[in-house]
């Protein structure tokens, strides 16, 4: 199965996105999978399918999706972690407050990235600081939203990114529409995805933010404003 994938990925046939995966077709379903490949320590290749594994196909042949990950550089292990000494004011502060330093640390590493595609842009123009902070303060209603199957918006409200994806919920899945307010002009505008992918896209997100504040942060994401403001969205 490794080689096959492996085929697939250097055929030239499927369009190659900016972390380590590979595609491979899943012939029960009109789709295409993407798994990503890890080296474990036994020199032994491990498939997965990757954080949103279903694509779409369009009528040009392009591949259209919308991602949104956490990418670590390099072994957590081997990134120092931060102490942080600072104090809320419960009165001023919430938990976009905590949300906000733990963003600051992964930015400070250097080794973490936000990485976000879709719409026909390979690649969008966000970061830890500013753009990751802004989506994680949406999850908890979003995670509802999803859940009540109800539709709402991902706002990417920061300067130099402001665009939202809006989500449509129709039958067993979404149709995910990108409006933006720069010159920059989404192609194509619609992607639909299945609900169970979408909370999913967002639960992975959520997971990830947590799981390497744990590690950088433990006294941040064991905040108290934090917990409050996260844990409705469950």
């Amino acid at each position: 199965m490794v080689g096959a994938v492996k085929n697939l990925w250097h055929s030239g046939q499927y369009k190659v996105i900016p972390f380590p995966c590979s595609f491979a077709r899943d012939h029960s379903r009109s789709t295409i999978v993407i798994f990503t490949m890890e080296q474990r320590e036994d020199e032994r290749t491990v498939l997965f399918p990757s954080p949103i594994s279903w694509l779409t196909k369009s009528h040009e042949g392009e591949i259209n999706m919308f991602n949104m990950q956490l990418v670590v550089k390099k072994p957590l292990e081997d990134i120092p972690q931060t102490f942080s000494v600072k104090k809320y004011d419960v009165e001023l502060d919430d938990g976009r407050s905590v949300i906000y330093d733990i963003c600051e640390v992964f930015s400070n590493t250097g080794e973490i990235s936000f990485f976000v595609s879709g719409f026909g842009q390979k690649e969008w123009p966000v970061d830890c600081l500013f753009d990751l902070s802004s989506v994680i303060e949406q999850l908890p209603e979003i995670i509802i939203k999803v859940n009540d199957r109800s539709d709402f918006i991902l706002d990417f409200y920061e300067q130099g990114i402001e665009r939202e994806v809006r989500f449509a919920y129709c039958g067993d899945h979404y149709v995910l529409t990108c409006k933006s307010r720069t010159d920059w002009n989404p192609e194509p505008d619609k992607i639909r995805m299945k609900k169970e992918d979408v909370r999913f896209l967002f639960m992975n997100l959520y997971n990830k933010f947590i799981e390497l504040g744990n590690y950088l942060c433990p006294d941040l994401t064991g905040n108290k404003l934090l917990r409050k403001w996260l844990e409705y969205g469950q």
